[in-house]
């Protein structure tokens, strides 16, 4: 929770450098998903929490131009950033701090020595330091013997698929998606769709059992929602 603090403080304190936009719609697809919206949202009030806001369909037309949800939820103090300047300001932030990011520079094996320095090897030298992170995401195999190696089995590993659509003129952008904010539909076993705008392109992604199986066939599937939610972009 500390480092979630840190955080939003971190992106808030410069909102410009990674494209911040405030709110998220939970998108409700069937009636059982609008009466989960509204307990939801009622528990949430319940609790003191009043950013949560109960949308009825034309609300949600608000923030996506679409016939496919009846309603839904915002959070409207929730926000959404562009990852990839995000990414780009962590570094220039680390090199400001002194940092040396050394790219092309694959590590082919690390250490730990008898003074509890660690040593990492690269094709072209050896590099020794009082500390060593690994952080190559959950499917990194990870040597034996440094109690890494059991990490990866208690992850279960869920394949996602983004659409991106090529940059669109202001207009259409805003006929499909006419406000700020993300969202994601309330789908659970069919598969859940979420989207988002970043840099005049629509990106619409999707996490469904199919990806794990036949990718080719899912990015088809998703293709095909994509247009079906955004009708839209199949007219221009």
């Amino acid at each position: 929770e500390d480092e979630r603090k840190r955080l939003r403080e971190r992106i808030l304190s410069e909102p410009t450098a990674c494209d911040i936009k405030y709110g998220v719609v939970s998108a409700a697809m069937t009636p059982e998903h609008m009466e989960t919206a509204a307990r939801t949202v009622d528990l949430f009030h319940s609790y003191g929490y009043d950013q949560a806001e109960l949308l009825d369909a034309e609300g949600v037309r608000r923030y996506v131009n679409s016939d496919a949800y009846l309603g839904g939820f915002i959070y409207k103090d929730a926000f959404h950033i562009n990852p990839e300047k995000y990414l780009h300001h962590l570094v220039e932030m680390a090199r400001q701090a002194g940092v040396v990011i050394a790219e092309k520079s694959p590590v082919t094996g690390y250490k730990e020595n008898k003074d509890g320095t660690y040593s990492v090897t690269t094709p072209n030298g050896e590099v020794t330091a009082p500390n060593a992170v690994i952080a190559c995401g959950a499917e990194f195999h990870r040597p034996k013997g440094l109690g890494h190696d059991k990490l990866g089995r208690t992850f279960v590993k869920v394949t996602s698929v983004i659409l991106a659509t090529e940059k669109l003129p202001e207009d259409i952008l805003k006929k499909a998606v006419p406000g700020d904010a993300a969202w994601f539909d309330m789908r659970e076993s069919e598969g859940m769709n979420y989207v988002r705008v970043n840099d005049g392109r629509i990106l619409f992604g999707s996490v469904d059992a199919l990806m794990q199986v036949e990718l080719g066939s899912a990015v088809k599937k998703l293709e095909k929602e994509m247009y079906a939610t955004l009708p839209v972009l199949k007219e221009n």
